[in-house]
């Protein structure tokens, strides 16, 4: 199929969840971290022109207002000498510690995660311009894995610990998005199919 609507779309898994006492970061076993440019050069010779991949947000500003664009500029510019277009997930199971308060046990429950995290989705859609993003990556995956199942920090179980993180994050998702949007980037949930109340809340 030929034509200038039609996209051909792959992935780089570069999730970092914070489990037990230290992060998992996917992008270390998979390898994109060290073979970042391989792949991509890979995924472009085999035709694909729109990849989602991202950098953590924790990484990418380890203290508020400290950015390290150059964990993602080389990126950005490799993709566009290629031809590959970068689909942005801004948050994938990740938060910067700092986020949380000296009295919040976790970023995924404090009370200025929203205003950090439309602070952040400003600073990269002025530098980037992304026009694909997904502002929190699977909310209600987040939600049980920290609050009802307790797999993954805060390590909470039970019904009103993943309801107090899902909503959260729902409003976090959305200030992400309200800014995302007026530098016209479309929106995107990443949702399973059969959850369509949280498909709903994310608006």
């Amino acid at each position: 199929v030929e034509g200038p609507n039609v996209r051909l779309m792959t992935g780089i898994d570069t999730a970092m969840p914070d489990i037990k006492n230290g992060w998992s970061y996917h992008a270390e076993w998979n390898q994109n971290d060290r073979l970042w440019e391989d792949d991509f050069r890979q995924l472009a010779g085999l035709g694909f022109n729109l990849l989602r991949w991202g950098m953590p947000w924790s990484l990418v500003e380890p203290e508020p207002g400290v950015y390290r664009w150059d964990l993602i500029d080389s990126k950005v510019e490799l993709c566009d000498r290629l031809g590959m277009e970068l689909f942005f997930p801004i948050v994938h199971f990740n938060y910067p510690k700092w986020v949380a308060r000296e009295d919040e046990l976790h970023s995924v429950l404090s009370s200025r995660l929203a205003d950090r995290l439309s602070i952040y989705t400003d600073r990269l859609m002025s530098r980037y311009r992304f026009k694909l993003v997904i502002p929190i990556v699977e909310v209600q995956m987040e939600a049980l894995q920290r609050g009802m199942w307790g797999k993954w920090q805060p390590h909470l179980k039970g019904a009103r610990s993943y309801r107090r993180i899902w909503t959260n994050l729902v409003d976090a998702f959305r200030a992400s998005a309200n800014v995302a949007r007026e530098y016209g980037a479309t929106i995107v949930c990443s949702e399973p199919a059969p959850d369509i109340d949280t498909v709903l809340a994310l608006g």
